[in-house]
């Protein structure tokens, strides 16, 4: 009859809510198991359950709740942490995860570097350890710049991935150069300005001007830098100018440029010496004395200079 058509599609709405408000709940539930294990990051997933039916609904609520329970009995035991190093240096950044036996995903600055122990497209990339033990270590030879960012490990059957690690790279500064090096000539009385630059160095390089051992820092020296940020956006030059008035100059000196920054902070240095040219002193001379007429007569002349 009418009424008993209508009676069987009211119960077949409410099983249908009923059972979508199960999945809900359950969902919730374990989004909170996540939630509440510690340091972990969410893994998100994209399931289109509020389009389908109850029915069709089965199949993605048991692959959620599998999923879910895989997250629970899997744990990092090590993740990667920040880390610094000098280009050219080799670096490990750990990821251990005891039990698990799926797809471990390395990403770099939110991209994915292969699929698993494949990371044919970074030769310089290699996961390394005991995969049977979830060891998943990504091993980077010979840094460079390019290496310079954030890196996640993801266990993608247990929805887990690692806290970010930030990679910073440093860079030393290119052998600073002076201008007019390696002799520097000036006519006596004039001052003496030198320039030094250290380029492509990251971070900036600092730069200290030293004579006879001793840092120039006193009233008549002067220092301008200016820091150039570099095609690449990461690495910088620096360049010191040095002020020296003619009183605080002497022929032969030898003055030292020493750029340094957290990849060399014993720095790296150049030399320049200077040479000082006096202007020549003229002596004439007349003998004899006095000169009288038919006389043989006698000039010497002398420079000193």
């Amino acid at each position: 009859s009418a009424k008993e058509g209508e009676g069987a599609r009211t119960r077949r709405q409410t099983a249908g809510y009923s059972e979508e408000s199960n999945t809900e709940r359950q969902r919730g539930e374990y989004a909170e198991e996540e939630k509440d294990r510690g340091d972990v990051q969410p893994f998100h997933w994209f399931c289109p359950l509020h389009s389908t039916p109850p029915s069709a609904m089965i199949p993605w609520v048991l692959l959620l709740l599998g999923i879910s329970r895989l997250g629970v009995e899997a744990m990092f035991s090590q993740q990667p942490q920040d880390l610094v190093v000098v280009a050219g240096q080799p670096v490990t950044l750990p990821c251990t995860i005891p039990g698990y036996h799926g797809v471990v995903l390395w990403i770099k600055d939110g991209l994915a570097l292969g699929v698993g122990r494949d990371l044919s497209g970074y030769p310089r990339y290699t996961v390394i350890g005991d995969h049977g033990s979830g060891e998943h270590h990504l091993r980077i030879q010979r840094v460079e710049l390019m290496d310079d960012a954030v890196f996640e490990c993801q266990a993608v059957q247990a929805a887990m991935r690692s806290r970010p690690a930030r990679l910073t790279v440093l860079v030393p500064p290119d052998d600073p150069v002076i201008s007019g090096a390696p002799v520097v000539s000036l006519r006596a009385g004039d001052p003496l300005n030198l320039t030094c630059h250290a380029d492509n160095a990251k971070p900036a390089a600092s730069i200290i001007w030293i004579r006879n051992e001793e840092v120039l820092n006193g009233a008549m020296y002067s220092k301008v830098s200016s820091e150039t940020l570099l095609r690449d956006g990461r690495r910088e030059s620096t360049v010191s100018t040095l002020y020296l008035s003619p009183s605080n100059i002497e022929t032969g000196q030898q003055i030292i440029c020493k750029a340094s920054n957290k990849a060399v902070p014993n720095g790296k240095e150049t030399s320049v010496m200077i040479d000082i040219q006096h202007l020549p002193l003229v002596n004439l001379s007349v003998e004899p004395q006095p000169v009288l007429e038919g006389n043989l007569v006698k000039f010497d002349c002398s420079a000193k200079a």
